[in-house]
């Protein structure tokens, strides 16, 4: 998965990292003309997830929170400034592929493998429980 902020791109991997490298790094135009389309550059950006879980998912709010979904179903708040995480949300029994927020930044929904779809809602600067909905089961 990847996604970008404050210029950097976001990516997700099969290691638990969190990887971020600076645009112009990515881009073989004027402003990286310095650097080959094969030349590997190092991340600028990386975050280590406590446990060795597969990064699905990332989505950045618009003030810069970073939030992500893995593959043993958790759902990770992260501070950026100091790359920990802030707060844990496990309410998925497998991976999570998928996460949005609504126009307000204020709503989640996240949904993976185990066919639920859980709704959090944003409550004194932190993410609650709201719901899940299940739409069958096999």
């Amino acid at each position: 998965s990847k996604h970008a902020i404050n210029n950097i791109t976001l990516w997700g991997t099969e290691e638990g990292k969190i990887l971020g490298w600076e645009a112009p790094h990515l881009l073989n135009d004027s402003a990286s003309n310095n650097y080959s389309r094969n030349t590997i550059i190092a991340p600028t950006c990386r975050i280590e997830l406590p446990s060795k879980a597969f990064v699905w998912c990332l989505h950045v709010t618009s003030t810069g929170e970073l939030i992500s979904g893995d593959s043993l179903g958790n759902i990770i708040i992260w501070d950026q400034n100091i790359r920990t995480p802030i707060q844990y949300l496990c309410h998925h029994k497998a991976d999570i592929l998928c996460l949005s927020l609504d126009p307000t930044e204020t709503i989640m929904a996240a949904t993976g493998v185990d066919n639920c779809v859980v709704f959090l809602g944003k409550k004194d600067n932190r993410w609650v429980f709201l719901k899940e909905h299940r739409e069958h089961t096999h």
